[in-house]
């Protein structure tokens, strides 16, 4: 054991106190002449970047516009199909049912006929009644003919048609006459209880069978023509300048339905616009809808309610410069390479779209060179790397419409 303990805990307490001491002053050194010796930075000199784009020239062209939207198969003729007679239902044909076809004048069912039978008979009884009355009467004429002859004596006008029987004879035309009247509607009900379909058409829905009781105007079943079918599209109003309802020079339409296409014409325009989408509605007839005939049997037919795509053949459209959706900016704007590599922002008038292809007819003019690329400095000095041709076009340098406003960055 130590003789001394206390002198040396004592000594080592001085010697942490003097190494912390130490590193604190050490320390304190360091940041002073960090302070005053900051580092100095270099200046370079400033080196402008021209950023790199690419352009292509704007070129006229013409090509058939081709409009695109949907269509609603609606059907062209429809009726609610009701019996002009009474009675019940003691047949119907075995296409009564929906989606059954029926020719003209085919008979979809019939009604018990045997009291209209009854009818008939007694009707041409009282036909020949009427006309033996009136035969009687005929050869009483005769004799007051006679008679009247002898009489000798002068007679106003009325006394001498009592004399004659004229009333008479009036009476009994006018009864043979009403009978046979009475005859043709007999005649007619007896037909009636054949109900036949009014067109070809198809069946939509049927409310009666064999063995209903039903009345003059129930409701037999609901048919459509099947000849044609219309189709109801819905269009933008601005696109209404570019589509034709007149009879001879109508806008033809290509509808596509599944792997197939049919093809139809615009019979007319409706006068007000839908009130929920404001959109303007066109109305195109399309023949043999359901593919009955010989040469169309091969298609898919077009159903009723079906939503289709449908093309409608515009106008040719002449000198306009011809353009690529994606080089269309915000508020109908592109953007140029200046003369002096600057770009230029143009506002374009767009007369017509088909697809991703715009139609300019105002802000561009041929040799325009329009920047495709994207970049984030638009305010710097640009260059163009590329003339790039859009595909497909087949330009033609004849027109120059006038640019519109434009304002350089």
């Amino acid at each position: 054991m130590s003789k001394h303990p206390e002198r040396t805990h004592r000594q080592k307490i001085l010697l942490q106190a003097g190494l912390t001491l130490a590193i604190i002053l050490i320390a304190a050194l360091i940041t002073t002449w960090l302070i005053k010796t900051p580092p100095k930075a270099k200046t370079q000199r400033h080196t402008t970047v021209t950023p790199q784009v690419e352009v292509v020239t704007a070129k006229t062209g013409e090509g058939e516009l081709r409009l695109h939207a949907m269509g609603t198969v609606i059907a062209d003729q429809s009726i609610t199909l009701t019996p002009r007679v009474s009675g019940q239902v003691q047949k119907v044909n075995s296409h009564f049912t929906p989606g059954g076809f029926f020719k003209k004048d085919e008979v979809i069912l019939t009604i018990d006929p045997e009291d209209y039978r009854l009818t008939l008979i007694r009707l041409r009884g009282t036909v020949a009644e009427a006309r033996a009355a009136l035969d009687l009467e005929m050869g009483n004429q005769r004799v007051a003919e006679k008679e009247y002859e002898l009489l000798d004596r002068e007679v106003n006008s009325r006394e001498k048609d009592l004399i004659l029987r004229k009333p008479q004879l009036d009476a009994a035309r006018a009864a043979l006459t009403a009978t046979r009247a009475e005859l043709k509607m007999a005649q007619r009900d007896l037909a009636d209880t054949k109900v036949r379909a009014p067109f070809n058409a198809v069946v939509i829905s049927k409310a009666v069978d064999r063995g209903s009781r039903i009345a003059i105007g129930t409701t037999l079943a609901t048919l459509a023509g099947t000849d044609a079918f219309l189709l109801r599209i819905t269009v933008p109003e601005k696109q209404l300048k570019w589509i034709s309802d007149t009879p001879g020079s109508a806008s033809p339409v290509l509808i596509s339905s599944g792997a197939d296409t049919h093809s139809g014409v615009v019979t007319h325009i409706a006068s007000s616009l839908e009130e929920t989408s404001r959109m303007a509605v066109v109305y195109a007839q399309v023949e043999d809808p359901l593919c009955l005939r010989a040469k169309n049997r091969q298609k898919q037919p077009l159903r009723l309610g079906s939503f289709v795509q449908v093309e409608i053949a515009g106008p040719v459209l002449h000198d306009m410069v011809v353009l690529n959706r994606t080089m269309l900016h915000e508020n109908n704007t592109v953007r140029i390479l200046g003369e002096n590599k600057q770009m230029i922002i143009r506002t374009v008038t767009i007369a017509a779209r088909e697809g991703d292809t715009l139609y300019i007819s105002e802000g561009l003019k041929p040799g325009d060179q329009l920047i495709t690329s994207s970049f984030s400095s638009p305010r710097a000095e640009i260059a163009p790397t590329a003339d790039v041709q859009p595909a497909g076009q087949t330009p033609e340098q004849s027109s120059q419409p006038a640019p519109g406003p434009e304002k350089n960055l």
